[in-house]
């Protein structure tokens, strides 16, 4: 059973069929009479014979995906809440209350993600009444709208109603969610096969408490996307400075510190390379001398491919806001023998799955921070990957590629004063690497050539 989840992923935006549980056994009427619950003949369809119901669905995910982005969600959204009311549609709510939607936009994805055949699994013949429907999770957006902006990434925000904004970066977000799709790839062939699917057997002393014991196994089993981008559209970022600094590779390492103009493409770079030595003796301090990479501090300075720059730095800028572990799929999961959902849905709250991003020892990070009008507006950190197989060192990777492009030539400008000693920037070496005061040491060996070079370097500079 553990290929379920991989045929499921097929279903995007599609019914599916199987999924749904019974209706309620009956309903109360307004003068108190007992009335039966519809039959299940009332309540499902197929393609070929559309009832009244299910044409009502039909017109509700019509007018869904007819939303503009910035139009208003709560009078669909309160026709959904009445569906979901009603004797056909009441048990999905059993096992999942219907999200919040902050804006159209985040409706309409959620709908096409996996909500609509949320809805549509409580319409289709053959159903198993033990398998139990689950809904996607709800996408965040990032868009310049109410108190967003005064958000730190304002300058590159959108409006929700501006469908000309951000058409420069629609390919960018396209490579990010190819990028997204082979790390996941990646993950997905190294997580064992196991004979079977680990959900089918649970504990408990009730078929409730088994149920709650069942629903926290499938959630941590269920197929996520680890890192997906907020929703919105993002402006090409074309002011200020990408400061960045940390250490690249591990046991063969180049300490660097960087600063590249945003407008013109300027670059400016210091490094310092060493490694490790392994197996040398350990100085009296506790840390190898060789790991301090004994080596030169080179210089180098030119102008980088502007939109190769950009596309990292908005990269960089965005990951910060990235949403982690996204289950993006409605399911349907046929419940083990002695599981039984409980009266009025399950009353305890489901652990979020934990993150499946893992880092080591032997992981390299690059602090960075956008640098615009003498101030910060956005700082982080990043990982540093040489390849695509983990998902969050992309924007490293970017920027390599932007750097590999770097014309070595009188970049045109030099660095403002102030844009080094606002983004004061750490390298964030391991300590088994590198004792504190060796890694200020390189911080400040490195922030000193790059200004004393620019201003010696290059006698076209004004």
């Amino acid at each position: 059973m553990r290929n379920t989840f991989g045929i499921l992923l097929l279903g995007i935006g599609t019914a599916i069929g199987a999924e749904s549980l019974p209706a309620r056994a009956e309903s109360k009427n307004p003068a108190g009479a007992s009335k039966t619950a519809p039959s299940l003949a009332e309540c499902q369809y197929d393609d070929r014979t559309p009832g009244p119901i299910q044409k009502q669905l039909a017109d509700t995910a019509l007018a869904i995906e007819a939303l503009s982005a910035d139009a208003q969600p709560s009078p669909l959204v309160d026709r959904l809440q009445r569906m979901l009311a009603s004797p056909c549609f009441r048990d999905l709510v059993t096992v999942a209350p219907l999200p919040r939607f902050a804006s159209a936009l985040v409706l309409r994805t959620w709908w096409a993600d996996g909500g609509g055949s949320w809805f549509r699994s409580r319409l289709v013949n053959g159903f198993d009444p033990r398998t139990v429907t689950l809904p996607p999770d709800v996408r965040k957006a990032l868009v310049l709208d109410g108190d967003r902006r005064r958000h730190a990434l304002a300058p590159i925000l959108c409006p929700l109603k501006d469908s000309l904004c951000g058409r420069e970066t629609k390919g960018w977000l396209l490579r990010l969610d190819q990028a997204l799709m082979i790390g996941q790839r990646f993950d997905a062939d190294q997580k064992p096969a196991g004979p079977g699917f680990p959900c089918d057997v649970v504990n408990g002393n009730s078929g409730s408490e088994r149920y709650h014991a069942w629903r926290q196994c499938v959630e941590n089993e269920r197929p996520v996307w680890h890192l997906l981008p907020p929703l919105g559209s993002f402006q090409s970022p074309s002011r200020g400075w990408l400061v960045v600094r940390g250490r690249r590779g591990h046991y063969a390492f180049c300490d660097e510190l960087a600063a590249y103009d945003l407008e013109s493409g300027a670059a400016f770079q210091t490094r310092r390379c060493g490694d490790l030595g392994i197996g040398s003796a350990p100085s009296p301090g506790g840390a190898d001398v060789s790991k301090t990479g004994r080596g030169k501090v080179t210089f180098e300075q030119g102008r980088m491919p502007i939109e190769n720059l950009r596309e990292a730095a908005l990269m960089i800028f965005l990951w910060p806001e990235m949403q982690r572990d996204v289950r993006r799929l409605s399911i349907g999961l046929k419940r083990p023998e002695g599981v039984e959902v409980p009266a009025g849905g399950d009353p305890t709250a489901l652990v979020p799955r934990s993150s499946a991003e893992r880092f080591t020892s032997s992981d390299t990070f690059l602090s960075w921070a956008w640098v615009e009008t003498g101030r910060v507006m956005i700082s982080g950190e990043i990982l540093f990957a040489p390849d695509l197989k983990r998902p969050n060192g992309y924007p490293s990777w970017l920027l390599t590629v932007a750097e590999e492009g770097m014309d070595r030539r009188c970049p045109g400008v030099a660095v403002p004063a102030d844009v080094l000693s606002q983004a004061t920037l750490s390298s964030h070496i391991s300590a088994n690497d590198a004792v504190q005061q060796e890694e200020a040491a390189i911080d400040a060996e490195l922030a000193s050539a790059l200004l004393r070079n620019v201003s010696t370097k290059c006698r076209e500079i004004r």
